[in-house]
């Protein structure tokens, strides 16, 4: 049960965002702001409205009321919405309702607890994205972290490594803490529409313990999945008794299970990942650019810059026009990465490729770790032990 101050702080954070919902409904039906509306999707948040009829701002609106009246059973609500949609976009007889909505309505509230919050996304620049993807969490654990909202995306692109299902590349991860519990969903596309019959789904949910905060990350990831598993069990042993309104069959419990174990190995990857992102979030806070996205309109991002009045009409109007306010992080690392790389081409010239010829460029896994501080050293600090490109120039390492 959500206390009255959870509350009270999450209707203070949305009550703009539902206001401007409401405002700018009218100004969505203009065919031109429809069109720029849907084909912006380069994030996935956008995507994932963009390819749901259910998920628009009247279902964010009345997810919201639902969430902040106990009276109202918001989860029944978004379940019940998702399905009628479904239902009417022609859900396959041979995909089973349940199982269906155990894929798509975990996703769908936390999209939209995201929107409340007015979409927080973290754009991983990609020489950042090259180093963290080459380092290991090390001894970093979940209450190391500082998270810089209450739920944000982390974005770093579609990763050919990565496929959940086997088929579907990570692209970012949806990073949600309510009352101190973490839950992370890792997601991706599918080139299918929806909905689909395949059993694929273009997102993974990861709820994290009370206990696993204090364990090494890696840890923590594999202890949840544990704890995924023995929530499975215990739904379906609910569902057999009738206890809940699952009505979850052994085949559905089966499937369900499969999915589990055979995504585990790509989730471990990809959260590893993303614990590595939310690192350098906490340790470098000042590598983040406040900015909108690349292809905004140039002569409404010049009306920013003007009175305050202005400025608000301008970033409400971009705002309405689908376009998202962006932290670019890893802009300083990146620079200092292509400084110290180009010093060293100028310095080395073609000698060192010769020289090494027998050698293949391979990389030095970074890490992070505690670092002792403050008093008698008695306080501890995130600090990141960095990859080195090994005979492929270094990655820079800074203080």
């Amino acid at each position: 049960m959500r206390t009255a101050e959870t509350r009270r702080r999450r209707a203070s954070r949305a009550d703009r965002r539902v206001t401007q919902v409401h405002e700018h409904e009218h100004e969505r039906t203009r065919p031109e702001v429809f069109l720029a509306t849907i084909m912006k999707n380069r994030y996935y948040p956008q995507y994932f409205r963009a390819k749901r009829p259910y998920y628009n701002n009247a279902f964010v609106a009345d997810v919201y009321r639902h969430a902040t009246d106990l009276r109202l059973p918001v989860v029944k609500f978004v379940r019940d919405t998702v399905l009628a949609s479904a239902q009417r976009a022609g859900l396959p007889e041979s995909v089973s309702p349940q199982h269906f909505l155990h894929c798509e309505s975990p996703i769908a509230q936390t999209l939209v607890t995201l929107e409340w919050f007015d979409t927080p996304l973290y754009d991983i620049s990609p020489a950042l994205l090259e180093a963290l993807a080459h380092s290991d969490t090390g001894d970093m654990r979940l209450c190391d972290l500082r998270s810089p909202n209450h739920i944000y995306y982390l974005h770093w692109g579609p990763q050919d490594d990565l496929l959940l299902y086997g088929q579907i590349p990570v692209e970012g991860v949806v990073v949600a803490i309510v009352e101190h519990k973490w839950q992370l969903a890792l997601v991706g596309r599918t080139s299918e529409g929806w909905p689909s019959s395949s059993t694929v789904r273009d997102s993974f949910m990861l709820k994290f313990p009370d206990h696993t905060q204090e364990l090494p990350f890696a840890l923590a990831v594999e202890r949840a999945i544990a704890a995924g598993e023995d929530e499975l069990r215990e739904v379906f042993a609910a569902s057999q008794a009738g206890l809940n309104q699952w009505h979850m069959t052994q085949e559905i419990h089966d499937r369900i299970h499969s999915e589990m174990q055979a995504n585990a190995p790509v989730v471990k990857q990809a959260l590893a990942l993303a614990g590595n992102c939310m690192a350098y979030l906490t340790a470098y806070p000042g590598d983040s650019r406040f900015d909108w996205e690349t292809d905004a309109p140039p002569s409404m991002l010049t009306k920013l810059t003007r009175g305050s009045k202005e400025a608000q009409r301008t970033s409400s109007k971009l705002k309405n026009l689908g376009y998202l306010q962006i932290h670019r992080v890893g802009l300083d690392f990146q620079q200092s990465v292509e400084a110290v790389e180009a010093a060293q081409r100028h310095s080395e010239g073609d000698g060192l490729e010769g020289a090494h010829a027998s050698r293949r460029p391979h990389w030095r896994r970074g890490h992070w770790r505690h670092q002792a501080y403050g008093p008698q050293m008695s306080q501890r600090k995130l600090l990141w032990m960095r990859p080195t490109r090994v005979l492929g120039g270094p990655v820079m390492s800074r203080a």
